[in-house]
C-alpha cells in the first residue's frame, strides 16, 4: 500500500486552515457553543483580483447587516446566525460591475473569509459550467474545481485583452466539511456532503456535489482501459481496476469485484498466474489515476503494478451477430464500468483498401488503411496482412506505429514534411481535416464514441492494418495486400490504384515591389516568393539577393510584414514552409506570439525570403536582382530597379 499524498500537502492544507484573512471560505478558528460565527472578506474584480472595490454595499439577506467596503474592499459581519446565509453585493451604476449574491454556510463559532468578486459588465458570458459535477475526497486530500464559460461575448471572444474572470468560491454544508482557495481547489477536513458554488454574478452560478469520506473509505475507482472496446467472440483481452482510498491509498485488489452485464458476454478469469514482468505489459496500455487526473502510458510507474485488480476476460461467441453490454468493478460504495461491444466472429468475407485510389505528387505521401470484414459486415480480428507495391520500385510502404480510425471518406495525403496540405482532402466533400496523422496531435480514442458504427466507423484498426505509402519516382501501379484467416485458411487479395505525379517545378518569382524610388538614407522591406507552375510556394527553392552598385545594402528582415502584400500568394496566411518558422496558416502581421525567436520571418531563404534594403546616401540608379534556384536546377531571376533621390 502505498500513499499518493505528499507531506507538503499535509502542510498545505494546515495553512489554509488556519487562514482567516486570505480569500478561502470554509471553517477556521476553534469550535466552540456558540450559534453564531464570523463573516469576513473583501469585494474584488473576478478579473483582477488584486484588486478591492470600494463603496459596494454589502449586506446578507433576510438580515438588517449591511456595511460599506472599505477602500481595499473589506468588510465584516459578526454575530452571523448558524446555517446558510446570502450574501448580497450592490455596485454604484458608474463601477460597472453586475450585482452579486453569494451563497456560503455559516457553523457556530467559526470565522468565514471569502473573496467575493465582482464581474465587469463587458465581461458578463452566456452561462457557466462546473467540473467535476460530483467528487468524493478524504481528510486532507484535494480535489480541483474547474468553471467552463459556455459562451463569451463580442463574438466568442474573451473581452478586456484576454483577461479571465475568477468566480467567488463558497462551500454549502450542514457541518464543516473541508475549506476552498481561491482557484477552487478543496481540500477536505471532515466526512460529510455539501455543495460547490461558483457565482461570477447574482444570475450566473454554477454548483457540484462534494462528498467529504473517512480514510478507510474508497474515493475513487479507475478501470482501465477507460475506453469501449470492439471484440470478437473467442477473444481475450485483459482489464484492470485500481481503488483509492481517503488516506490516499490504494486499497487491497482483492476488494474490488468484477462482473459482467449481461452476464452471458464472456467469462472472466483469475490473472494471479501473470509474472510481474506480464502485469506491467499489460498496465502499461493504462492511464492510472493521479493528483490533477490521468497520466499516459509515458508515464507508467513500475510501482503501480502491484496495486491493481486485473482480471482476464474471455468473449463468448454471440447469440446474434452483435452484443453489446459492459464489464464493472466494484469497491465498497464505488464502481466503475467499461462499455463492451462482442461481434460474431464468423468468417472473413471481404477485404477492403481506403482510398482505393490513390495521387500523390513525387513529394507527398499517402496514408493507406486496410479493413476486413466477415458476412455480417463486421469487422473481424485476428488475421494476418501482408502489403507489396507492383511495381516494387514505385516507393515503400511504411508502419505508421499506431492505430488510425478507419474512415471511409478521407484520403491520407501529406507532403514531404509530414504535413497535411491546406484545404480538402481528396474525395472529402465536406472540406474537413482528420484528426491525427503526422504533423497533427492524435486526439487517441473519443470515450463519446460509440465502439462501433454502421458499418465499420469507430473501430481502431491495428498497426499491421495501416501503411504510409512513400513515392521513389513518379509513374503508376498499385497497393497489393493479402488478408488471411488463420482459422479458417481462406485468404482474400485487395488492390488499389496509385499514380505518383512529378512535383511542380519553379515558374516565376514573385516580388514585393516593381520599383523602389526613395529618398537616399530609407529603408524598405522586401520579400520574394518562389512559385510552381501550379501556383504554389517551391519551398525548397534557394532565393538569393544581390544590390548592384553602391545604392546601399540587404540586411535580414525580422520586424511585422505588410499583410497587403500580394494576396494572390500570401492569403493572409505566411507562405513559409510547414513545420518550420512561420509556418502555413501563420499570421504575417507579426503579432504571433507563437513565433520562434531570433528571426522568426526567415527560414533560410528558401520558397520564401525577406530583406531589409538600407539606401545608401548618395542618389544615383541601379537594381536589386533576386535569384530562385529549385532543387531540379531551374533558376528564375526577378529585378527590382532601384532610384534614389
Amino acid at each position: 500500500m502505498r500513499s499518493l499524498r505528499s507531506i507538503s500537502r499535509i502542510l498545505l492544507f494546515l495553512t489554509i486552515f488556519v487562514w482567516t484573512g486570505c480569500g478561502d471560505s470554509g471553517p477556521t478558528g476553534q469550535t466552540g457553543e456558540n450559534s453564531t460565527g464570523t463573516l469576513t472578506g473583501r469585494v474584488v474584480d473576478s478579473a483582477n483580483p488584486g484588486a478591492g472595490v470600494a463603496g459596494a454595499t454589502v449586506r446578507i439577506e433576510g438580515t438588517d447587516q449591511v456595511v460599506i467596503t472599505g477602500a481595499d474592499g473589506s468588510f465584516e459581519f459578526e454575530a452571523v446566525d448558524d446555517g446558510d446565509v446570502a450574501i448580497v453585493v450592490d455596485m454604484p451604476d458608474h463601477l460597472g460591475y453586475e450585482p452579486s449574491r453569494v451563497d456560503v454556510s455559516i457553523h457556530g463559532g467559526h470565522t468565514v473569509n471569502i473573496d467575493v468578486t465582482v464581474l465587469p459588465e463587458d465581461m458578463r458570458p452566456q452561462g457557466i459550467e462546473l467540473y467535476p459535477q460530483e467528487a468524493r475526497a478524504g481528510i486532507l486530500s484535494e480535489v480541483r474545481f474547474h468553471v467552463s464559460i459556455m459562451e463569451w461575448p463580442h463574438d466568442g471572444q474573451t473581452p478586456n485583452e484576454g483577461r479571465i474572470p475568477r468566480p467567488t468560491w463558497s462551500i454549502l454544508s450542514d457541518k464543516p466539511i473541508g475549506v476552498i482557495s481561491r482557484e477552487g481547489t478543496f481540500i477536505g477536513t471532515a466526512p460529510g456532503r455539501g455543495e460547490i458554488v461558483a457565482t461570477f454574478s447574482s444570475t450566473i452560478t454554477a454548483t457540484a456535489e462534494i462528498v467529504v469520506v473517512s480514510n478507510d473509505d474508497v474515493v475513487s475507482l479507475f478501470i482501465g482501459p477507460w475506453h469501449g472496446l470492439y471484440l470478437n467472440g473467442g477473444e481475450e483481452r485483459y482489464f484492470g481496476a485500481i481503488a483509492i482510498n481517503g488516506a490516499g491509498q490504494a486499497i487491497d485488489e482483492s476488494r474490488i469485484e468484477w462482473s459482467l452485464d449481461p452476464a452471458d458476454m464472456g467469462v472472466l478469469e483469475s490473472a494471479a498466474d501473470l509474472t510481474e514482468e506480464e502485469r506491467e505489459e499489460i498496465l502499461r496500455r493504462f492511464p492510472y489515476p493521479a493528483s490533477g487526473g490521468y497520466y499516459g502510458p509515458d508515464d507508467f510507474l513500475p510501482e503501480f503494478v502491484g496495486e491493481w485488480s486485473l482480471i482476464r476476460f474471455r468473449a463468448n461467441e454471440p447469440a446474434t451477430d452483435l452484443i453489446e453490454g459492459q464489464l464493472l468493478a466494484t469497491a465498497g460504495t464505488m464502481d466503475a464500468s467499461l462499455g463492451l461491444t462482442i461481434a460474431k466472429r464468423g468468417e472473413l468475407d471481404q477485404v477492403f483498401l481506403g482510398p482505393d485510389e490513390i495521387r500523390v505528387r513525387e513529394d507527398q505521401r499517402a496514408m493507406v488503411v486496410a479493413w476486413a470484414v466477415n458476412q455480417f459486415e463486421r469487422p473481424i480480428r485476428g488475421l494476418e496482412i501482408s502489403w507489396s507495391l507492383e511495381p516494387a520500385d514505385l516507393g515503400t510502404l511504411e508502419e505508421v506505429g499506431f492505430p488510425y480510425p478507419w474512415c471511409p471518406e478521407c484520403d491520407w495525403v501529406v507532403d514531404e514534411n509530414g504535413e497535411h496540405p491546406e484545404g480538402p482532402f481528396p474525395g472529402d466533400d465536406d472540406g474537413g481535416h482528420m484528426p491525427g496523422g503526422p504533423g497533427h496531435s492524435d486526439p487517441g480514442p473519443d470515450p463519446d464514441m460509440p465502439p462501433i458504427d454502421e458499418p465499420f466507423g469507430g473501430f481502431f484498426m491495428d498497426d499491421d492494418f495501416v501503411r504510409m505509402f512513400v513515392p521513389s519516382r513518379f509513374g503508376g501501379g498499385e497497393v497489393v495486400v493479402v488478408v488471411t484467416d488463420p482459422q479458417s485458411g481462406k485468404s482474400i487479395e485487395a488492390r488499389a490504384a496509385i499514380a505518383v505525379d512529378p512535383p511542380p517545378e519553379l515558374d516565376l518569382l514573385k516580388l514585393s515591389h516593381d520599383l523602389i524610388d526613395v529618398a537616399a538614407g530609407s529603408e524598405v522591406e522586401l520579400f520574394a516568393v518562389a512559385v510552381s507552375t501550379d501556383g504554389e510556394v517551391i519551398h525548397d527553392a534557394t532565393i538569393t539577393w544581390k544590390v548592384s552598385g553602391s545604392l546601399g545594402e540587404l540586411v535580414r528582415y525580422d520586424g511585422p510584414h505588410d499583410p497587403e502584400f500580394d494576396p494572390d500568394i500570401f492569403d493572409g496566411t505566411h507562405p513559409n514552409e510547414p513545420g518550420t518558422s512561420g509556418g502555413a496558416g501563420t499570421s504575417i502581421d507579426g503579432d504571433d506570439p507563437n513565433m520562434p525567436d531570433p528571426d522568426p520571418w526567415s527560414d533560410g531563404d528558401r520558397g520564401f525570403s525577406s530583406r531589409l534594403f538600407v539606401a545608401g546616401s548618395v542618389p544615383g540608379e541601379g537594381s536589386i536582382i533576386v535569384e530562385a534556384v529549385s532543387p531540379a536546377g531551374r533558376t528564375v531571376t526577378g529585378e527590382i530597379p532601384v532610384i534614389l533621390r
